[in-house]
């Protein structure tokens, strides 16, 4: 069997990588839609705060479940490859 062309090659990972994209932001859909409604059940819809506050605090909740030695400023776990936090923590990026 003749080996393939760098083009078929190419174009057979590049289907495969938007295969596994779909899949991705499949699993990501389902995950944010099972938090917003445990988070609706919470009773979190009836209260009236910006975005910035609600990520603060599902960010200090996060950390209370998930073990690291790194902290945010706020107290929030650091993801790792997270730039996120440059601005205030420059001596972690």
């Amino acid at each position: 069997m003749p080996r393939k062309s760098l083009t078929d090659r190419r174009a057979e990972k590049l289907a495969r990588l938007v295969s596994i994209r779909k899949k991705f932001a499949a699993i990501e859909s389902k995950a944010g839609e099972r938090l917003g409604r445990l988070s609706l059940r919470a009773g979190l819809g009836e209260l009236n705060l910006d975005d910035d506050t609600l990520l603060k605090e599902f960010e200090a909740l996060g950390g209370r479940f998930r073990p690291t030695s790194k902290r945010h400023a706020r107290g929030a776990p650091i993801r790792p490859g997270s730039s996120a936090c440059a601005a205030c923590c420059p001596g972690l990026s």
